[in-house]
């Protein structure tokens, strides 16, 4: 166990390095063309194609990391699950055919998910450092490699925004609209995201940080005593089967039934994430300030803000109801990078402390698993070890 910490120390944090190094490439190349050309620099470097390449090579070379890995290689070795979402079904069952090792079909995946967060930062490429050591520093690398499907589709969103609240017309929404439905084939849930689409055509005006951190705090009580939420369960189990969620439906009738409410402490994970969080709605007022021209941002921190405030009320509930929530928890990455992008030019202190909270996660998580020997698939092994 010892030696699958180290292991994955070094794994998340060379591949962290990796990554940081190219993103900033690209950022530097960027900020180079804004400001002789004064337009983007293409988005497809050599940079861009490596940092895919490395982070697929990591992802497609684990054995056992991501508490799903297993259920996922089982699925794949014969021939993919035949599941309502046909999308993800047939490529499965395509790479399977093919008799395809299954480092390729992991590393297809992952390199969606990377290549989808990136397009999202386009606009806005200083943020890609940040972004980069977010994912494997933070607790997303972990996150991605669980439900392949859903967080995918998650990742997909966030290109989605940032597409249409650059290029807004009626044309951009329907082809966002369009593209938001497919992704309903790889997983059925993301028929809720057309919802959100339109939450991002209007400007909630979040700038008063007292109140949204109040926000915050009223949901963190009201969601320590979560027993509330047995009210309408009928309604609950049906919308859980509409989305897709079909195994959790009986779940959360039992949940109801024996009051099977789980307790997330609040640990250094917990409260390190949750400190993050109220410096990014703290900063936030500042940071729009400094971005003001930014059409991407407004709509970012309404999803990131709503997802703080509902994994907060649910946290204390059922997986089953903090699933649905990752669709807005998502955009905490690009937040937290503005963040630090924010800091770094306007308080070395606060961005130093910041930096301490953001990218020790994995860390943490690592260090836990090794030395107290729980969620062993929060290490990183290697496939040719097995």
């Amino acid at each position: 166990m010892i030696g699958d910490m180290i292991v994955s120390i070094v794994v998340y944090s060379l591949t962290a390095l990796i990554l940081y190094v190219l993103a900033q490439d690209m950022a530097r190349k960027d900020k180079r063309s804004l400001k002789v050309k004064g337009v983007h620099s293409p988005m497809w470097t050599s940079s861009f194609v490596l940092s895919i390449f490395a982070f697929a090579l990591v992802a497609g070379m684990r054995y056992n990391t991501g508490v799903d890995h297993l259920s996922y290689l089982e699925s794949y070795l014969h021939g993919g699950n035949d599941t309502n979402e046909q999308g993800f079904y047939v490529l499965s069952h395509f790479m399977s055919s093919l008799g395809l090792h299954y480092f390729f079909y992991f590393a297809f995946w992952a390199a969606l998910q990377i290549m989808f967060i990136y397009l999202g930062c386009k606009y806005r490429r200083e943020l890609l450092p940040f972004i980069a050591l977010s994912i494997m520093l933070g607790p997303y690398f972990l996150n991605w490699m669980n439900g392949i499907r859903q967080t995918l589709v998650e990742c997909f969103f966030v290109a989605i925004i940032a597409y249409y609240c650059n290029n807004k017309s009626l044309k951009s929404l329907i082809i966002s609209a369009v593209l938001i439905f497919a992704a309903s084939f790889i997983h059925r849930s993301s028929v809720i995201l057309l919802a959100l689409l339109f939450l991002a055509m209007i400007n909630i005006p979040l700038n008063n940080k007292f109140v949204n951190i109040a926000a915050v705090v009223v949901c963190l009580v009201i969601g320590s005593t979560p027993y509330w939420i047995t009210m309408n369960s009928g309604g609950v189990s049906d919308l859980l089967v509409l989305l897709g969620y079909d195994h959790y439906s009986m779940t959360y009738e039992e949940m109801v039934e024996m009051a099977d409410f789980r307790e997330t402490a609040f640990g250094p994970l917990r409260l390190m994430t949750l400190f993050v969080d109220l410096c990014i709605i703290w900063f936030y007022p500042k940071i729009e300030e400094v971005y003001s021209s930014d059409k991407a941002l407004g709509p970012f921190f309404q999803f990131f803000f709503f997802g703080v405030c509902a994994y907060n009320l649910f946290a204390n509930t059922n997986i089953l109801f903090l699933r649905p929530v990752e669709y807005l928890t998502i955009f905490r990455l690009p937040m937290t990078a503005y963040l630090l992008c924010y800091l770094k030019r306007a308080n070395k202190t606060w961005f130093v402390v910041v930096c301490f909270f953001v990218f020790t996660y994995t860390l943490v998580e690592v260090l836990k698993s090794g030395l107290l020997g729980v969620k062993e698939t929060n290490l990183y092994h290697f496939f040719f070890f097995q």
